[in-house]
């Protein structure tokens, strides 16, 4: 009797721990508490894709069609959950296409995998789904205009279909269109003025000078309200230099190289740029420094009486960093030497301007985050390097966000900004580890470490001598 009374207390005991466990599932599942532990957060949505589903306004209907066998089905189906859970005006379906030909043929479905995104009407059909792309797929299809960056041509500018890896800017361009702009060409030789349409002028480092009147339109164009990305390496345009001036931008003929911030064992010359600003949205968003090569500093000049310009900070090296005289000459990473005559400190290498127009804007407004701006003002952004963008670049730690948080600061999309996922691909690491790191690695890998441990032995030993 006292057996079953022992038997019946252990049963009673395993129905209740598991009714426990229900319990707690339930809660978890109704409240969707996930915990992704993955180093790249790969089960979690990234903060520039929760920022788009978040000011989403209109229904949108993602329609996938697969089989269901198909291997990528559980992936697309915890990116759809999670992107679902983030906003509930996202709908999806997984159709199976040998289930439902009619339904395949009516939306152009020729192959499994096809993922098509709807909203009132418009459409927009992908075959590679990946967060990144879903994102561009719903703007597309919600947003009210396809916007337009426009890249200067014409003067030994990057060429932003050039797929080049050192000198092209086609991932740059790619990039850029996944935020939904569409990217075209711009001279401004001849008759040619920026078009009305232009959201944003790219000024990427121009090689010979661009002629006078092209300035002057260049000019005209933000004056009344326009916007312009200039990027420009050491020994770059004097003509774009003298323009740069009248917007309080100096550019000192030097060459910047931060051997601390550079890559273990690197050359100076590219580095990380540790110093970001936390009063911009264009880097106070992001979540790794840049990395800069062959970077010339940037310098502020004195306002220019009856022009409101506004100048801020945005990227600046360490204070170990030095500026080299470019005059010199081309200078190769070994023959750099630290000679009297060059000069220690923190050198700015980015910076926005905001200007005031004749019609009344208010700069000072513009870099109130959150506050409506009362029009016209126009945005500039300029950084003493180029590379930084190129297809070799773009991929490390922070580039790609400060490029396309700089077109969306540029182009007004703010709510745009914000980290992207990341992407490893072969070839391009995404782990960065300075000279300063390095040093400290190794001196407490191989100094410290085994310092403490020596002084504990002999502590231990002593002791035991006598005890």
């Amino acid at each position: 009797m006292e057996g079953l009374k022992n038997y019946g207390h252990l049963i009673l005991n395993v129905l209740g721990l598991l009714a426990l466990l229900i319990m707690i599932e339930v809660i978890v599942f109704k409240n969707n508490v996930r915990f992704d532990l993955t180093p790249e957060h790969k089960f979690t949505l990234s903060p520039h894709a929760a920022k788009i589903l978040d000011d989403l306004k209109k229904p949108v209907e993602v329609l996938v069609f697969t089989r269901d066998e198909d291997p990528r089905n559980p992936a697309l189906r915890d990116l759809l959950w999670r992107v679902r859970n983030q906003q509930p005006l996202v709908a999806y379906r997984f159709i199976d296409v040998n289930r439902n030909p009619a339904l395949a043929r009516r939306y152009k479905a020729d192959a499994y995998g096809l993922v098509v995104v709807e909203s009132e009407g418009r459409r927009k059909s992908t075959s590679n789904i990946r967060e990144e792309l879903l994102m561009a797929s719903i703007l597309q299809v919600t947003r009210e205009e396809k916007k337009t960056i426009y890249f200067l041509e014409g003067h030994g500018e990057r060429d932003p279909k050039n797929t080049d890896r050192q000198q092209g800017y086609s991932s740059a361009t790619s990039a850029i269109e996944q935020e939904f702009y569409q990217v075209r060409p711009l001279s401004l030789l001849g008759g040619n003025d920026v078009p009305k349409d232009a959201t944003a002028v790219i000024v990427a480092n121009p090689k010979t000078d661009p002629r006078p009147e092209e300035f002057l339109k260049l000019e005209a164009y933000l004056q009344r309200g326009g916007a312009a990305l200039v990027m420009t390496d050491p020994g770059g345009s004097s003509a774009l230099t003298a323009f740069l001036a009248r917007f309080r931008i100096g550019l000192p003929d030097e060459i910047v190289a931060d051997s601390e911030y550079s890559m273990s064992e690197g050359e100076p010359l590219t580095a990380r740029v540790p110093n970001v600003s936390d009063g911009s949205l264009i880097t106070s968003t992001l979540d790794s420094d840049p990395v800069f090569s062959y970077t010339r500093p940037l310098q502020q000049l004195d306002p220019i009486p009856g022009r409101e310009a506004l100048y801020r900070e945005l990227l600046a090296t360490s204070p170990s960093a030095w500026a080299i005289p470019a005059k010199s000459g081309q200078i190769a990473p070994s023959e750099i030497d630290y000679r009297s005559g060059y000069t220690r400190g923190k050198r700015v290498v980015g910076a926005e301007i905001v200007l005031a127009l004749e019609a009344g804007g208010n700069p000072d407004q513009e870099f109130q985050e959150g506050e409506v701006v009362p029009r016209p003002v126009s945005r500039m952004i300029v950084f003493g390097d180029s590379d930084f963008a190129n297809n070799f670049f773009i991929e490390l730690l922070g580039n790609k966000d400060l490029l396309l948080n700089s077109v969306n600061w540029l182009a007004r999309e703010d709510q745009q900004i914000a980290v992207r996922p990341k992407r490893k691909a072969m070839g391009k690491e995404q782990f960065y580890v300075s000279s300063r790191q390095s040093y400290w690695a190794f001196l407490l890998a191989t100094i410290i470490e085994p310092a403490v441990f020596l002084g504990f032995g002999i502590a231990v030993y002593a002791w035991r001598r006598m005890s």
